[in-house]
């Protein structure tokens, strides 16, 4: 084998060797609580995927404990649950742990989390109380809030769970490990991963509060970091992931929440809309918005 033939055989040794970069399928999650807030807690969540899929939100009632109104992704490669809030007013929002390949993201010996918890838990703490159920989930992210409370919670790929709570201030998550104890599991932090928490974090730090419902929706719509690396992304070529849908949600600390809903499904108009979820809104068994979507949800 010749030096120059040696040399390129090392080197794509070498890169094979190094970890993948974390895909930008991901999305952003953040949440204000207490004064901060105004009272109660406002929380957001951007859903960025591949547009291959639709996506829709439905009023679910299952046949014991709380209604919720989810936001459901419809086929494509990974058709699921990925936002949600119940009728005690407890949102509760994911994100993809990224940071990690996904064949390495550990063993997920328990399904439909998100709708056991929307269905069974009237708040934070009551989740919070079901804590060793997150260790059976493979490595992922949650961020949770009531009108008392926010928590983030990050699961690590052997069931490590850490759980940061705050009646008070600001959090935000996007896809990667941000707690001290948890570091280690970031294999690869992705350009788009770190760019959007600097980005989001940068947002809710410049202003002293208390954050506004407008103030949430403005910063869902934040286009400053480009195509791929914005809160809100269009992504730069038409299979690059992007922002299929956006979730803003004011849990008061007396009266129903309002929830501001936007979707971006591929080959289809944007379309946005703000509820409030009170028992009239309840009451409508089976609600879908849009109006018009249809499919095989529940």
């Amino acid at each position: 084998m010749t030096l120059r033939k040696l040399t390129l055989t090392l080197s794509l040794a070498c890169l094979a060797a190094l970890p993948l970069a974390a895909p930008a399928r991901s999305c952003t999650l953040w949440a204000v609580a207490g004064q901060a807030a105004g009272g109660g807690a406002l929380i957001a969540k951007n859903r960025d995927w591949v547009p291959d899929h639709v996506q829709v939100f439905k009023v679910i009632e299952p046949k014991t404990g709380h209604k919720y109104f989810g936001l459901f992704a419809l086929g494509g490669k990974n058709p699921r649950l990925t936002a949600g809030v119940n009728d005690a007013g407890l949102a509760v929002f994911s994100a993809t742990a990224s940071s990690i390949p996904k064949g390495e993201r550990g063993e997920n010996r328990i399904s439909g989390l998100m709708d056991k918890l929307l269905a069974s838990c009237d708040g934070v703490d009551a989740l919070l109380a079901k804590k060793d159920l997150f260790a059976l989930h493979s490595a992922c992210f949650y961020l949770v809030a009531d009108a008392r409370k926010a928590a983030r919670i990050e699961v690590g790929p052997s069931g490590e769970v850490s759980v940061t709570e705050l009646r008070e201030g600001v959090v935000a998550q996007t896809n990667h490990f941000l707690e001290p104890s948890l570091s280690w599991a970031n294999k690869r932090i992705g350009v788009s991963s770190q760019a959007r928490y600097d980005r989001i974090r940068a947002l809710l730090d410049a202003k002293p509060g208390p954050f506004s419902f407008e103030d949430f929706l403005a910063m869902s719509g934040d286009t400053a970091d480009g195509p791929d690396n914005s809160i809100w992304r269009t992504g730069s070529a038409p299979g690059k992931p992007r922002s299929l849908a956006a979730w803003v949600a004011r849990l008061p600390a007396t009266g129903a929440p309002r929830l501001h809903v936007r979707l971006a499904n591929p080959g289809e108009p944007e379309r946005e809309a703000t509820l409030v979820l009170d028992r009239a809104f309840w009451n409508n068994r089976g609600y879908v918005w849009p109006p018009a979507s249809s499919g095989p949800l529940r």
